[in-house]
C-alpha cells in the first residue's frame, strides 16, 4: 500500500512538471488609459484569448485557424483572415519557453517581454501601426488543460 501511495505522488509530481498548459489572467492596457481583462490559455500549439466583458468575445486559435466568438451569443462565430493578428504570434513566444527572449518581431509587430523571477512572462509590450498596449500576465501557472477549452463547437465555458 505505501509503494502504491509513493508511485502515486511521483506521478502527479510529474504530470505538474511536464505540464504543458498555461492559464493566466490579463489586463489590457492601452495608451487611451482603457483596460480590458480576461483569461489567457495556451497549450501547444492552441490558445484561447477571453475577455470577461460580455460585450467583447473570445478569441480560439486552433488548428492554425483564428476565430472570434462572440461572448454575449456564443453561436456567433467568426474566422479571423487578417495575417497580422498578433494573438497566434503569443504562442511563437511561448514556444520558447524557458527561454523567452526579451524582444520579438514578426509580420510588423513588435514584442517587448518583461519576465518575472520564475521566467514567466509578466507583461507585453505590443507595438505596430495598428496597435499599442501593453498586456500583463497575472496568477500565471503551469497546468493540463481540458482540449474542449479551445474548441468552440460546442464551446465549453471557462470556469
Amino acid at each position: 500500500m505505501q509503494l502504491i501511495s509513493y508511485l502515486l505522488i511521483l506521478f502527479f509530481i510529474n504530470l505538474s512538471v511536464f505540464a504543458k498548459g498555461v492559464d493566466c489572467l490579463f489586463e489590457e492596457v492601452y495608451t487611451s488609459g482603457e483596460i480590458q481583462q480576461g483569461v489567457l490559455l495556451l497549450d501547444e500549439d492552441k490558445l484561447r484569448y477571453e475577455y470577461f466583458d460580455k460585450k467583447l468575445f473570445t478569441i480560439l486559435f486552433v488548428n492554425n485557424k483564428l476565430f472570434l466568438i462572440n461572448n454575449e451569443d456564443r453561436s456567433q462565430v467568426q474566422i479571423i483572415e487578417d495575417q497580422n493578428n498578433p494573438v497566434p504570434q503569443l504562442i511563437d513566444i511561448y514556444k520558447d519557453f524557458p527561454d523567452i527572449k526579451n524582444n520579438y518581431s514578426f509580420n510588423g509587430n513588435k514584442f517587448l517581454i518583461e519576465k518575472n523571477n520564475n521566467n514567466f512572462v509578466k507583461r507585453i509590450g505590443i507595438n505596430s501601426s495598428k496597435l499599442n498596449l501593453s498586456i500583463y500576465f497575472n496568477q500565471c501557472k503551469m497546468t493540463i488543460l481540458n482540449s474542449n477549452l479551445f474548441n468552440f463547437n460546442p464551446f465549453i465555458e471557462y470556469d
